[in-house]
């Protein structure tokens, strides 16, 4: 899903993926970051070479959620380094993102009601009618 929403005068345009699991898997923050490369080069290939060499060109952030549903704990990773060998070593220079997880089953049904709440209160960083999908629904 796309969103673009209006801060400090400057229009954001963020994605957020989400990946519904119903088994752990080990190398999903592997698979995160392909959907993510793909997502980007998706886009570049949309933009014009002069744009995308200029200096304050940026690309979207995207925010990863994975949704998982299995009836076993969720055991695997959940930042990128952490499944990459000796990451330790080289510090700040290897590459790191993190994604929110959601093991449904792990809540009770009045936390999931609430846990709905602040996903939704996400996409109410700005007043009504000011945060979009790209897709012009509101």
């Amino acid at each position: 899903m796309v969103y673009r929403v209006r801060l400090k005068e400057k229009e954001v345009i963020f994605y957020i993926l989400m990946e519904l699991q119903s088994t752990v898997d080990y190398q999903i923050p592997y698979r995160l970051l392909l959907y993510m490369v793909e997502i980007w080069r998706s886009i570049l290939k949309d933009v014009p070479k002069k744009e995308f060499r200029k200096k304050d060109f940026e690309l979207p952030v995207i925010v990863q959620i994975v949704l998982y549903n299995g009836s076993r704990k969720w055991t695997a990773k959940t930042s990128y380094k952490e499944i990459l060998n000796s990451y330790e070593t080289f510090g700040e220079y290897a590459v790191d993102f993190k994604y929110i997880l959601i093991d449904v089953n792990r809540y009770t049904k009045e936390e999931l009601l609430r846990l709905e709440n602040l996903i939704a209160s996400v996409f109410l960083l700005e007043p009504k009618g000011r945060i979009r999908r790209n897709d012009g629904k509101a």
